[in-house]
């Protein structure tokens, strides 16, 4: 299953025989496109966390908000999204094991689902937090910094 494909052309009959292209070689892998789900010719479109606006790419302000707005868990279902959430940045926390420690204890099977929320936890949850933060706002700066290009990747 392929979840996202973005083509980008400089020119629209170039874009055309591109998205023919990838549409044929979609069909002879015997994968089908849900319509409703693509945006053909836009020159606005969010993926990978970033939004691409008229060749200008940053970064989904929705992200920042949802990172910045995370309530603290009241359960283990809670707790397991938002260290799912984390883990996909992990590489780019130092000690991220360590810092998350404390709140991947409380997942242990024999507890309740109900959390105990701790000062500890609570300065793992902020830490891990202010780490993604920060992360954001260096990607939009790398970003910022870079003249990117989008290509065709297959």
């Amino acid at each position: 299953m392929i979840d996202d494909i973005s083509i980008f052309s400089k020119q629209f009959d170039l874009h055309l025989e591109h998205v023919r292209e990838v549409l044929n070689r979609l069909r002879e892998a015997g994968l089908t496109v849900n319509t409703r789900k693509c945006t053909f010719a836009s020159n606005n479109i969010k993926i990978f966390g970033h939004t691409v606006h008229n060749g200008t790419i940053s970064l989904d302000e929705e992200k920042i908000r949802v990172v910045a707005n995370w309530p603290v868990p009241k359960n283990k279902k809670q707790l397991r999204s938002y260290i799912g959430f984390v883990n996909y940045f992990r590489s780019y926390i130092p000690q991220y094991s360590s810092v998350a420690f404390p709140l991947t204890e409380m997942l242990a099977k024999p507890r309740s689902d109900k959390l105990q929320w701790t000062e500890e936890a609570q300065r793992a949850f902020n830490k891990l937090k202010n780490a993604l933060i920060i992360i954001i706002i260096i990607i939009i700066i790398i970003i910022k910094m870079q003249d990117l290009e989008w290509h065709i990747i297959m």
